[in-house]
């Protein structure tokens, strides 16, 4: 990246007052992981497991460090609105289909486990990883721990997938496809795709031997992205680049570029031909054969079909698509296959404000990381830009798959990575301060009041 002058922002506290709560989140971190490629047993009941337990013992203890030091401060008014009217929506419309429309096959009690794990815990997530830091140096620590487990898990799938480990919770489907880190193939590759520009980033930031191993990590998280086959976490991960390229030109210098090419194609190199020798038939047909087809439900792999079903039934009562049917109202209807689409199932549930506010919550994201490039050093800029990039894959990438765990992974992310944006503009407005308080003349000194009455 090109060299900036712009300073660092200093830390709001003290290193030592947060080495609790960034135990307790690496500990969540790695507790999530741990869930997704072991199975591990860890429900507690219904919509409850030892994971949602922790979680709420960090809320409870960043509840905790507030209340005592009263230093609260609400930040990204606009990002938590959009959560706010979402959750609050979800939770009307659940009242609604369950009490008032009493859909057929409807289940209350389901769809609030689905509320709170799928649009509350998500929220949780983000908060505590958001306020939880308010120093931007251990944020960006626990940044480097979470693609450090990331790339663990992802090299664990490689392992399984060769037969050298034995994961319950990495299976092979059907089709041959790779089960990956988050479950379903089509969900690990939207993880994957929005946590690669993370790893690119990284690499780049270090030197010497650091930089070889966030390289490895690149090209492992490189090949677990192959073996799931998926054509919408390729084309996220294409397209994002690109227009990464096209948006911080001015901030990627032309040895930045070579590097960022060399290393892509370093990785392509020694990926490709490990993937083949596993999993080259399934490329080839996946990515060449179903994609040359000139039957566009093939070529889309069915999902123009599923989404034409679903505005189907939505035209049958037009007034849904301003209102949608109600909080996973989807599930309890006769479809064969889920909406394969993120966009779609907001819709589909919650109506143009399921869809506005979903929409809007990733692109508030990316442009609060964008406002403050200016403001921040070359290291934070990586950061930045690759967050972004890495939203972008995923908002991409969901246009042909609906996510559920991996959404807690990138509000993670999310609240590491905006805490670091959030300093940046704290700091500028206090720039802004100081620069105004000393344009200010100084006051005549008057010890007896003879200025003032003279001046009457």
């Amino acid at each position: 990246m090109a060299t900036s002058t712009a300073h660092t922002f200093p830390a709001t506290e003290p290193a030592s007052t947060e080495l609790g709560l960034t135990t307790l989140l690496g500990a969540l971190l790695t507790l999530v992981v741990a869930e997704r490629v072991f199975a591990l047993p860890l429900s507690m009941g219904p919509g409850l497991s030892l994971e949602n337990a922790l979680l709420y013992v960090v809320l409870a203890a960043l509840f905790f460090k507030m209340a005592v030091r009263r230093s609260f401060r609400f930040e990204l008014r606009e990002l938590h609105v959009c959560f706010a009217l979402l959750i609050a929506y979800a939770a009307l419309t659940i009242v609604a289909a369950a009490l008032i429309v009493q859909y057929p096959g409807y289940r209350p009690l389901r769809a609030i486990v689905a509320f709170k794990a799928r649009l509350v815990d998500q929220l949780v997530f983000f908060a505590v990883f958001f306020y939880g830091l308010q120093r931007s140096r251990s944020a960006l620590n626990l940044l480097k721990l979470m693609f450090l487990l990331m790339v663990g898990a992802n090299l664990l799938a490689l392992l399984n997938a060769w037969g050298y480990v034995e994961a319950e919770g990495l299976v092979h489907r059907d089709d041959g496809r790779a089960q990956g880190v988050m479950g379903e193939s089509n969900q690990s590759a939207a993880f994957i795709a929005s946590f690669l520009p993370g790893l690119v980033g990284f690499t780049l930031m270090s030197k010497g031997v650091t930089r070889l191993m966030w390289l490895g990590g690149t090209c492992v998280a490189a090949m677990a992205l192959l073996i799931c086959a998926s054509r919408g976490g390729l084309v996220a991960l294409a397209a994002a680049s690109l227009w990464g390229l096209i948006r911080f030109r001015k901030y990627v210098s032309i040895r930045s570029m070579g590097a960022i090419l060399g290393a892509a194609t370093l990785i392509g190199v020694a990926a490709v031909p490990v993937v083949a020798t596993r999993f080259g038939d399934l490329l080839i047909n996946r990515f060449i054969g179903d994609t040359t087809s000139v039957d566009v439900v093939d070529v889309s792999s069915g999902r123009l079909d599923i989404w034409a079903g679903a505005f189907a039934t939505m035209a049958e009562t037009p007034v849904t698509f301003l209102s949608g049917f109600g909080w996973a109202v989807y599930d309890s209807m006769p479809f064969r296959l889920s909406p394969h689409n993120h966009y779609v199932a907001l819709w589909f549930d919650l109506g143009l404000v399921g869809l506005i506010c979903g929409t809007a919550l990733l692109v508030l994201a990316v442009r609060a990381a964008l406002e403050v490039l200016p403001l921040v050093n070359e290291r934070y800029r990586n950061v930045l830009i690759s967050f972004s990039v890495g939203t972008v894959a995923i908002a991409i990438a969901t246009f042909f798959v609906d996510l559920y765990t991996p959404w807690l992974w990138f509000w993670a992310y999310a609240g590491l990575v905006l805490r670091i944006a959030a300093n940046a503009r704290t700091q500028a407005r206090a720039d802004v301060a100081r620069a105004a308080a000393a344009d200010q003349p100084a006051p005549e000194a008057d010890m007896f009041g003879w200025i003032a009455t003279t001046r009457r």
